[in-house]
């Protein structure tokens, strides 16, 4: 059993677009209008949502040092544990992430496969996302493995429905924080 913390280079990447546009344009985007890889903490750095003419997505990046696990094992149970901050507003999944080992706008469509798991956020409290079989098969081993989570709003990043102008956001603290 191993407890890998995350690196200080994970964060959150989001795009926005003018609500003329569509929630397919703003969602399925390759890259992202703004990331941030040093944010201590982001009240909606899961979130999917309309304001005053825009459409908002932002996704969170995780990495962990998953190389204590020695190759070849297997994982029979994993979960990723996150603190929530400020806004709490819906679900939250995880999934594989793709994403470079610098975080930047290309980062926003680095994800792949289906989700690990969700779960109803929280804010001021742990939020623990329970792998299943696919998330544990995921997971990284041996010399040098870093394990990519990427973290999405639910209901309408993950499953693809318009937040119209709906407010769908969800924070959580990130390594940064002391």
């Amino acid at each position: 059993s191993i407890t890998p913390y995350g690196s200080t280079a994970d964060g959150y990447v989001y795009k926005n677009g003018a609500w003329g546009g569509s929630w397919s344009s703003v969602r399925g985007a390759a890259t992202g209008t703004g990331s941030n890889s040093s944010a201590s903490s982001y009240n909606t750095a899961m979130s999917a949502y309309g304001s005053f003419g825009t459409l908002y997505c932002y996704r969170a990046f995780f990495y962990f040092d998953t190389s204590g696990i020695p190759a070849g094992s297997t994982v029979n149970s994993a979960s990723l544990s996150l603190y929530g901050y400020g806004n709490a507003q819906s679900s939250v999944s995880a999934q594989k992430g793709t994403q470079g080992d610098t975080l930047g706008t290309a980062s926003f469509s680095a994800f792949s496969g289906s989700e690990y798991g969700h779960v109803t956020w929280g804010a001021g409290a742990y939020k623990t996302i329970t792998f299943n079989a696919t998330g544990c098969s995921d997971i990284q081993m041996g010399s040098g493995a870093v394990t990519k989570i990427c973290c999405r709003e639910y209901a309408h990043d993950y499953l693809n429905s318009s937040p119209e102008e709906s407010s769908y956001k969800n924070g959580c603290y990130f390594s940064d924080n002391s």
